[in-house]
Parts: C-alpha cells; structure tokens; sequence
C-alpha cells in the first residue's frame, strides 16, 4: 500500500472544500500526510479548510522549510 503527501496550504479560493475526494483517497492509502506550508497560527484562517482535511491525514504537518521537512521525513522511521 503506499503513502499520499499532500503538499499545500489547504486555501480552497472560496470553492468547495470536497473533503469527500481527500477521504476517498485516505481510505485506499495506508497512510496520507498534508504538509502544509503555513505556520501553525494561520491554519484555518481565511479560506483555509485544513482542520476539515485533517480527519482523513495521519497527520497535519507544518513543513515551510528543510529543516522541518527532515524532521518529518525523521519521524516516520
């Protein structure tokens, strides 16, 4: 089974969300991770919709830079 990154600040411009599609593709992975580009502080703001995403990740994971890229990559092992 494989894995799903999903790499994007989860902004929808004000369209449908359609977090069905995101949990339709979770339930045939073993594992989908988002790695979202914005501080922490700014998810779910504006047309931000990651909390509606999150159900369907193993994670939500704040990755704007390498270092925080090899700290995820690290975790996984």
């Amino acid at each position: 089974r494989t894995t799903v990154l999903v790499l994007g600040d989860a902004r929808t411009n004000y369209h449908a969300p359609r977090e069905d599609v995101l949990a339709a593709i979770g339930r045939r992975a073993a594992h989908l991770y988002w790695l979202n580009p914005e501080p922490a502080s700014a998810l779910d703001s504006g047309d931000s919709v990651v909390g509606r995403y999150a159900p369907s990740c193993d994670a939500v994971v704040e990755c704007r830079n390498v270092r925080q890229l090899r700290a995820f990559v690290e975790s996984l092992g």
